[in-house]
């Protein structure tokens, strides 16, 4: 019985026998960004606790940045009160010294060194954590900002996300 030759479909060159090394490599890199990009997408690190979408009440129009807010009554206004005692505070929700709850954001709640979104953020501080108010309210972007005490110092946190301790 004769012996049946195979078609050489390589055109005879060596190298080119071997066109499933690169082609694997490149696959593999190929899965591996997806399942690296998937992960990111799944546990929400794509940065999510600096970029929050705005809250429910404040999602039927545009949040424009406010880059001059005009400044409330702060702890600059009462220059004579003790370094113990809450400055006072305008017309508002809470006033200085009131102990609030964070709640409702999900995760945490970012406190900003200023006022405003567009800032950036001192901590985040978990749902849960009472914070006790010493200054505000400022108005930027929408939002009532409120100065609060944290673990790390003072920073603002948007009004929408706190509640009065009875």
């Amino acid at each position: 019985m004769p012996r049946r030759q195979m078609p050489k479909i390589y055109g005879g060159h060596p190298l080119l026998a071997y066109w499933y090394v690169p082609a694997a490599v490149g696959l593999a890199i190929f899965v591996a960004f997806a399942v690296i990009w998937t992960v990111g997408r799944l546990t929400g690190e794509d940065d999510a606790a600096t970029q929050r979408a705005p809250p429910p009440a404040a999602t039927s129009a545009a949040l424009p940045t406010q880059s001059n807010a005009t400044p409330g009554p702060s702890a600059a206004a009462s220059p004579s009160s003790s370094p113990s005692a809450a400055p006072s505070t305008g017309p508002g929700k809470f006033k200085g010294g009131d102990i609030v709850t964070v709640t409702g954001t999900g995760e945490c709640l970012n406190v900003r060194v200023k006022p405003g979104r567009e800032n950036d953020a001192i901590v985040c501080v978990k749902d849960g954590t009472d914070l006790r108010v010493v200054g505000g309210p400022e108005s930027a972007g929408e939002l009532i900002w409120w100065k609060v005490q944290t673990e790390l110092g003072e920073g603002w946190a948007a009004e929408d996300y706190l509640v009065k301790k009875p």
